[in-house]
């Protein structure tokens, strides 16, 4: 059944990039025809960390007379798939015939687990930053980002070893919540730097104040894109451990 489910993702996946894109009423009303995207990747079922092509072919992207050229765009989207969360990973100009037809193919090499998606830009046809809809295309969708805490309790005011892989980026940041209950917005209380392979480890603090009993550690990956923006994947699992009370001071 799980195949069979997978299956049946995929190829409504295809059937969505493959439909053709209106035009947004601003300003890119001003063609005289709609914007048509289409979207493949090579493989067709990426698989994290491998290399991906993403083959776009755009047509009447008009370009009269401003000499840019059809430009796309590619981005890795955040953890609620939004466009205001949203990083660019990849570009290039596109090679346009005579009758406006556009094709450009962009190589993401060791691609991270998540969802992507495509802009194209050309003339007066300029979309808001992010993913065109009907452009999203996911890589690596059957693995999974670990992290976990080496011991499972762990004393107020100590800290306690914390390991994970599949970040991309340049840090992890977690989130100490107690009682087990983290919080609907995620808050930062640290940050571990990671290792070119993505995998990384540090040690995480527990503060001297934090009641004894069950406390998550929430933890999320920092992907830097190529235009200067970052963007924020979250971890499928999230390590839970037990809080001892800090023991007092003799004499106190």
């Amino acid at each position: 059944m799980r195949h069979r489910r997978s299956a049946l993702a995929s190829l409504l996946l295809l059937t969505a990039v493959v439909a053709p894109l209106a035009s947004p009423a601003t300003p890119a009303s001003a063609q005289a025809t709609p914007v048509t995207v289409r979207v493949s990747t090579v493989p067709l079922r990426p698989r994290a960390g491998a290399d991906v092509e993403v083959k776009v072919r755009v047509s009447q992207c008009e370009d009269p007379d401003q000499g840019e050229g059809v430009r796309v765009e590619v981005f890795l989207l955040g953890d609620d798939t939004s466009t205001s969360s949203a990083t660019m990973v990849g570009r290039d100009q596109a090679v346009t015939s005579l009758w406006f037809r556009s094709t450009a193919t962009i190589r993401l090499q060791r691609a991270t687990k998540g969802w992507y998606g495509v802009r194209v830009l050309c003339g007066e046809f300029r979309p808001p930053r992010g993913a065109l809809p009907g452009t999203t295309f996911a890589v690596g969708t059957e693995s999974r980002r670990t992290a976990r805490v080496a011991d499972g309790t762990v004393t107020a005011g100590a800290t306690a070893t914390m390991q994970g892989d599949g970040c991309p980026g340049s840090a992890v940041e977690y989130e100490v919540a107690a009682n087990g209950a983290p919080g609907a917005s995620f808050q930062p209380t640290g940050r571990i730097a990671t290792r070119p392979d993505g995998t990384w480890s540090g040690d995480v603090a527990f503060p001297a104040e934090m009641p004894a009993g069950p406390a998550t550690v929430r933890v999320r990956c920092v992907v830097e894109g190529i235009d200067g923006t970052s963007v924020e994947l979250g971890y499928d699992e999230v390590p839970t451990v037990t809080v001892l009370a800090a023991t007092p001071p003799a004499g106190g």
